[in-house]
């Protein structure tokens, strides 16, 4: 939400809808979301799904000097906090991130989800779709790069494995890593692993795919050391700890991601 309004759609609008109400209307009810740990009220959330149906009438009127991005990562925030599918637990993980490490102007990216989820067979977490649409590809600055699930074509790649994109081909290796290391302690087979995201100590971050896609929980591989570690909770409230250098999280300590949202308040 840190991304500058396109300043030639001041004073204007399209599909009959002024485009910085739009915009103030959306963006301060997801900022009141973030202020109240997750949760909107009643009247709150009316105003945010009525903002999700203006901005999908919209988008298909956009031309390209209206900065389609800017207003698919809006719609795609909104859609997202909006959701009443998504867990109290989830939106309150987020929220804290939000709080500790605000993501960068325009740092939010586009998935086409209905193409990813049917490459890959599964559902994503919803978590994991609203940190992507905030934050993009991770936490550059702190080591973190978290893999944007992408689709590409026999025509642009025929590997196996190329319908899932990189983070395909970045899972099928954090598998025969775990074939290799032979874990003990974390009762999963190796295809039960997606990989979300991995660091430059060659650490990498995964779900344990089991039951719910909201209730998947993060799986590490510490490379140094060659150890799996199993979370209890998703990928938004495991960064949620380290990065507020929460005791549930201190197999984390020697990370640049360690306690980094308290430096940053």
């Amino acid at each position: 939400m840190s991304a500058p309004f396109p300043a030639r759609l001041r004073g204007a609008d399209r599909a009959g809808f002024d485009m910085v109400m739009i915009d103030s209307d959306t963006a301060g009810c997801v900022s009141t979301w973030i202020a109240n740990d997750g949760s909107l009220d009643a009247r709150g959330h009316s105003v945010l799904v009525h903002c999700v149906a203006r901005l999908e009438q919209i988008l298909p009127t956009l031309s390209d000097a209206d900065d389609p991005p800017y207003w698919q990562r809006l719609h795609e925030l909104a859609r997202l906090v909006a959701d009443p599918r998504s867990r109290p637990t989830d939106r309150a993980a987020l929220a804290g991130l939000l709080r500790l490490i605000p993501p960068s102007a325009g740092a939010g990216v586009t998935v086409d989800w209905e193409a990813v989820e049917r490459a890959w067979g599964l559902v994503f977490p919803p978590d994991f779709k609203e940190f992507l649409a905030h934050y993009g590809g991770g936490l550059s600055d702190l080591d973190l790069g978290v893999l944007v699930p992408a689709t590409v074509t026999p025509e642009t790649c025929d590997e196996p494995g190329a319908p899932k994109g990189g983070m395909g081909f970045i899972t099928a290796d954090t598998r025969a890593t775990w074939v290799d290391t032979e874990p003990t302690g974390v009762d999963a087979a190796a295809e039960d692993l997606v990989t979300w995201g991995a660091d430059g100590s060659a650490d990498l971050y995964c779900w344990l795919t089991h039951g719910d896609p909201e209730d998947w929980p993060v799986v590490l591989f510490s490379h140094g050391v060659d150890t799996w570690t199993l979370f209890d909770c998703g990928m938004a409230e495991f960064l949620r700890r380290v990065l507020s250098a929460d005791g549930r999280a201190e197999a984390m300590q020697e990370s640049a991601l360690w306690g980094a949202g308290l430096r940053e308040l």
